[in-house]
């Protein structure tokens, strides 16, 4: 059965997914711009550390075996889940998604709960925010300790760590 195996070598599985795809060895050796041979070893290093035959091979080419397919399912399944952390990250990047943190004196929290939030979250659908409601020294003090990433408070003394306006 299968070996211990930390990770899929990424040139044996696209070795094993051209051969696949293309049907024999030497059509997924040009689709690779390899040498046959060479998609035959790392095909047989990938069966060797699976502990299994993941294609049959033939006169008339290459036949995935139920094993193959069900690295293929997987392999499928990574790409495909890669793409959505690719996505994922890039919203975040651009923030259009994520949660921001608030730290608020009390005097803020019915105009920014009437209006502001109101306003960005029809905007932003996708950020949520985190609301910490406390004196003036809590917000500076959770906004200099970078819990809090944006902080609204009367009368902040002034620090060179933050930007008042």
């Amino acid at each position: 059965m299968l070996q211990h195996m930390d990770a899929f070598d990424p040139r044996q599985t696209e070795c094993f997914v051209a051969a696949a795809n293309c049907g024999t060895l030497r059509a997924a050796a040009e689709f690779l711009a390899l040498e046959p041979s060479t998609v035959s070893r790392n095909i047989s290093a990938l069966e060797a550390r699976s502990g299994t035959v993941l294609l049959e091979r033939g006169r008339n080419g290459v036949r995935v075996t139920e094993a193959g397919a069900l690295l293929l399912q997987f392999l499928h399944q990574q790409s495909a889940a890669l793409e959505v952390l690719r996505s994922d990250l890039d919203a975040l990047g651009n923030m259009q998604r994520g949660n921001v943190v608030v730290a608020v004196g009390e005097g803020f929290v019915s105009d920014l709960m009437d209006r502001a939030i109101v306003a960005f979250n029809a905007q932003y659908p996708d950020i949520t925010f985190s609301l910490t409601v406390g004196s003036t020294d809590r917000v500076v003090q959770l906004v200099v300790g970078e819990v809090a990433h944006i902080g609204l408070a009367y009368n902040v003394p002034r620090d060179p760590v933050l930007r008042v306006d």
